[in-house]
């Protein structure tokens, strides 16, 4: 894997929080309404390109988006990813991979 400058979309957000800044820390701008566009269609582009693929992410979040100085959004962390080329039926297994950040009330019953 390549070494992105950027790190993380989820340590660049906080990074840009007027609260997490010292005097001492180089201050970063928060993005711009254009540079918020461009990694909202990074991402896209790039879950878009998994699906055609027959892939899902299935861990898709912030800190799994690394992003370059110039905004290009690389997803990264494909391990509960899931290959579902060859399949014909969506099939809801017993196992529950998931981020609990992000999941609603009735998936975690």
């Amino acid at each position: 894997m390549e070494y992105v400058k950027g790190g993380n979309l989820q340590s660049y957000l906080r990074k840009c929080r007027p609260s997490q800044q010292t005097a001492t820390s180089e201050e970063i701008l928060p993005p711009s309404a254009k540079d918020l566009k461009m990694i909202s269609l990074g991402v896209a582009r790039g879950m878009s390109n998994l699906h055609t693929s027959g892939i899902i992410h299935r861990d898709l979040s912030a800190r799994n988006i690394l992003i370059t100085p110039d905004f290009t959004c690389k997803i990264c962390d494909f391990g509960l990813s899931r290959d579902v080329e060859g399949c014909d039926v969506y099939e809801r297994t017993s196992k529950k991979y998931w981020t609990t950040d992000w999941t609603n009330n009735v998936q975690l019953q």
